[in-house]
């Protein structure tokens, strides 16, 4: 294998884990068509307008109703390897694979013991892996990460909304990068309450303590975390708030039991996962261009990903599974707008771990050619005066313990 080529580099497809615009569709009234619930016995939404085929599937308007648009397909990639990398990355089957689960009774124990193993690929080598990733970028998550809150807006309200934070209440949030979702709910907390800021990069949380600090908000603790198993008692929290984190997972069914382990009862979480690539072209299109240009693998079918649960029936299932009940899914639309394709393509190459590895591996001819062809695949979200508008999809939704 050439030196600049990096086996799965497609999967850091700038998974923002932590748009001026943004408008969601309620997608719990939907059929989930085909879609095998527990049992073995296929299940009807409450709700009776069907999910259908998803390559044909065309999203809701505002507010879950009115009118119809075509589906965002990324330039260049009509019928390839947008819809290889789809079947590749975009639909887990909750069954895929054997897990074979090495427990402890006591959750202390069962902290040092949890590992995984899933047929096919090592999932606790797969966790150190991605620690080391996030780690490697939490230098360009923090000089991005007013642009992202920016951007990103759309979704933390939604999340913030959704779970209603009260003053004194305990609330935890995984996968929080820099902390800027989180930090919205922490100035609901008080007087009393308490915000668990956690990451599994230290150099994330470092990050984060600097910002809340910035911010004035001493009422949040900073806790070094993965969300499959939560060093935090049981029935401790008032909410958890996971934004694009749950996808990236190597058990994503493990941590969402953990996120109901420590929930009172009558608790929420709150998450957002990834949509369709065709809804994503601003991450789908450098993807699917690495992988063309011979600089990426297409990422494994089943393994964790950007858009591993981009399935509103995936989502529901696995909320209901750990013991959740009402699950509210929507989605909400919103845009990768920056001045230039310049600040777009330094945004990706400061936010995704795969994709700030792959450059740094590539020689500059390489690096030239591949930004040249994805500008070329994005020229028709690019304005004659060269700002850029992209537009994103994601999954959001709520649950109660």
């Amino acid at each position: 294998m050439a030196s600049h080529r990096r086996p799965g580099a497609a999967d850091g497809w700038t998974p923002a884990r932590g748009g001026t615009q943004g408008r969601h569709d309620h997608l719990g009234g939907r059929e989930r068509g085909a879609r095998r619930g527990r049992g073995g016995a296929h299940r009807a939404s409450r709700g009776g307008r069907r999910r259908g085929a998803r390559a044909s599937r065309c999203p809701l308007g505002r507010g879950g109703g009115g009118h119809r648009r075509a589906r965002a397909e990324p330039a260049g990639d009509r019928g390839g390897a947008a819809a290889a990398l789809r079947r590749a990355a975009g639909a887990v089957p909750g069954s895929q694979g054997v897990l074979v689960y090495r427990t402890a009774a006591a959750h202390a124990v069962g902290q040092a013991a949890a590992a995984r193993t899933v047929t096919g690929w090592d999932a606790d080598t797969f966790r150190e892996q991605s620690a080391r990733a996030w780690e490697g970028v939490a230098d360009g998550w923090a000089r991005q990460q007013h642009e992202l809150a920016r951007i990103t807006a759309p979704v933390s309200h939604w999340l913030v909304s959704a779970l209603n934070p009260q003053p004194g209440q305990q609330v935890l949030e995984l996968a929080a990068g820099t902390g800027e979702t989180g930090f919205l709910v922490a100035e609901l907390l008080l007087p009393g309450g308490k915000l668990i800021c956690s990451d599994v990069s230290d150099a994330m949380l470092d990050h984060a303590r600097r910002r809340a600090q910035e911010l004035g908000l001493a009422n949040v603790e900073f806790k070094q975390l993965n969300a499959e198993w939560i060093d935090l008692p049981l029935a401790s929290m008032d909410a958890v708030l996971c934004r694009w984190g749950l996808m990236l997972l190597a058990d994503p069914d493990a941590a969402l039991r953990e996120c109901r382990r420590v929930l009172r009862p009558g608790g929420r979480l709150g998450l957002a996962a990834w949509d369709d690539p065709e809804a994503n072209p601003w991450a789908s299109v450098p993807a699917t261009t690495m992988v063309e240009l011979g600089h990426a693998d297409p990422p494994p079918r089943g393994r964790p990903g950007m858009f591993a649960l981009a399935d509103p029936g995936r989502l529901d299932d696995l909320l209901e599974g750990a013991g959740f009940t009402e699950p509210r899914v929507e989605a909400i639309e919103l845009e990768f707008a920056a001045p230039s394709f310049e600040a777009f393509w330094s945004l990706g190459a400061d936010l995704a771990p795969g994709r700030a590895s792959m450059l740094a591996e590539l020689d500059e001819e390489a690096r030239v050619e591949l930004r040249a062809e994805v500008q070329r695949r994005l020229s028709r979200f690019i304005a004659p005066g060269g700002e850029i508008a992209i537009p994103a999809r994601t999954l959001v939704a709520v649950a109660q313990a």
